[in-house]
């Protein structure tokens, strides 16, 4: 992230898998240049795993 970008950004869900490598940071905020259709989480309940990797370190979240 030294040049203020991420190297990987990785969803995960129950329907679909999204990897992007076009990312930056804008005061803070990941923007992902990316939509899909048919991809919508279809049960509240659902989880979305989200792996970022920069500088050679990885940090995977899960949202619930």
């Amino acid at each position: 992230m030294k040049d203020n970008t991420v190297d990987e950004l990785v969803i995960e869900s129950e329907s679909k898998n999204t990897r992007v490598t076009d990312i930056s940071l804008q005061k803070g905020v990941i923007r992902v240049p990316v939509s899909c259709s048919g991809c919508a989480i279809s049960n509240k309940y659902t989880s979305i795993k989200i792996t970022i990797k920069w500088d050679d370190i990885e940090e995977t979240l899960i949202l619930k």
